[in-house]
Formats: C-alpha cells, sequence, structure tokens
C-alpha cells in the first residue's frame, strides 16, 4: 500500500495569512455569557445620595471572521443604582434605575500568546430605561400617618456607545474564561418616563465582566 500523505508544513505565509486582519476565516460561532458589576461615574440628574454600583448579565452571539476580528449583538440587563431624597418635609423618594441593552458590536485581537488573547471592543447599544419609584409621604403636623406611593415605568429608546478591553484563554479547544473592562455612555430620559418615575438621565458607566464563551467552527 502506498504511504500515507503527510500534511504540508504551515508556512511563514500560511500563518500571516491565518493570523491577518482581513475576514478570510476560519470562521466560526461564538455564543456568550456574562456576570458583572458597573458603577455609575457621573451624578444622577436629582439626589446624589444613594447606590451608584449594580450587578449586570449578559448574552452574547458573535460570527468569527478570523483569528483577529469578530462582529456580534450581545444583550445586557444592568442595575445603575439607587437615587435617595433623604428625608423631605413631606416625604421621602427612592428610585431603583435599570437598563436593558441590546449591543451591535466589533472586537479585534491585536495580541495573542499560545491560548491567551488580548481584545478590544467596540459596541453600539439601543437602551431601554426602567425605574421604579417609591414615595413615602406624610403631613408635617402628624408625620406618623405616613401614605406610600410606588410606581413602575419604562422610558422611550435611547442610544449607548462602548469601548473596552479584556482577556481570554482557553479551557478547551471550544471553551474559553474571559474577562473584560470597560467604559459606557448612554443618553437616557432624565425627566418623568411616562407618570411618575423620573430617568436615570445620561449615564456613563465603568463595569468588569467575568463569563465564557463557547466556539462552534463553521
Amino acid at each position: 500500500p502506498a504511504p500515507p500523505i503527510s500534511p504540508e508544513p504551515e508556512t511563514d505565509a500560511d500563518r500571516a495569512e491565518r493570523d491577518g486582519w482581513g475576514i478570510g476565516g476560519p470562521y466560526a460561532v461564538e455564543l456568550g455569557a456574562w456576570v458583572g458589576v458597573a458603577g455609575r461615574l457621573d451624578d444622577p440628574p436629582r439626589f446624589a445620595d444613594g447606590r451608584r454600583a449594580g450587578l449586570g448579565v449578559g448574552a452574547s452571539l458573535d460570527v468569527v471572521l478570523s483569528t483577529r476580528v469578530s462582529l456580534g449583538l450581545a444583550y445586557a440587563h444592568r442595575d445603575l443604582g439607587t437615587e435617595r431624597s433623604g428625608v423631605l418635609q413631606g416625604g421621602t423618594l427612592t428610585l431603583d434605575h435599570t437598563l436593558d441593552s441590546v449591543w451591535a458590536r466589533l472586537q479585534l485581537v491585536p495580541m495573542r500568546y499560545d491560548d491567551v488573547r488580548a481584545f478590544l471592543r467596540l459596541g453600539l447599544a439601543l437602551d431601554i430605561e426602567s425605574a421604579d419609584a417609591r414615595a413615602v409621604l406624610w403631613n408635617p403636623i402628624t408625620p406618623a400617618e405616613q401614605t406610600v406611593v410606588t410606581c413602575s415605568e419604562s422610558g422611550s429608546p435611547g442610544l449607548g456607545l462602548g469601548v473596552g478591553a479584556g482577556l481570554d484563554g482557553n479551557f478547551s479547544e471550544a471553551l474559553r474564561g474571559r474577562v473584560f473592562v470597560g467604559f459606557e455612555n448612554h443618553r437616557l430620559e432624565d425627566g418623568v418616563l411616562t407618570s411618575c418615575a423620573t430617568g436615570a438621565g445620561t449615564t456613563t458607566l465603568l463595569g468588569l465582566q467575568a463569563g465564557l464563551t463557547y466556539e462552534w467552527g463553521l
């Protein structure tokens, strides 16, 4: 029988084409999920007292176009923190803000070493903010007699921009662990969203995420 044919060794030209900045493959689909925390860097529109950091979760679907370039969509749900009015003459007001975002994103890999990659990410988001308001009202003459009023509302769609950098590394051929640090700016409403709760206003966030991705080759 004829001896088996050995594969051609990879040349420098082959390696350069594979690791180049084009979109000529190898192609893959990458599914990811993450958890994280983000803190607000600017002041809320009404009350500075409250909580500025909150947890977030998300999922992503990316199409890998080469070893250095991928495009994808992602969903993120974030707790934007709480505004508290403190004790006013006639009561107190608490506002809890959350944000749901759908991202279109570009990811670039400028550096890699064995199974570890450093990546940059740019994104554009479509945002929907929500707010839960809780007011405790009383008559200053008889403050023991209190009335609690609550409401929940969502605002009009807004836009967000994000940029950040991260590292990922292989657990197996297809499974990767990932950490990411990013800045985001979201143009959100600061007035009354519908009838009672007010929005978070334009918000700048610094966030940290940790997650996993799984890749299927095409």
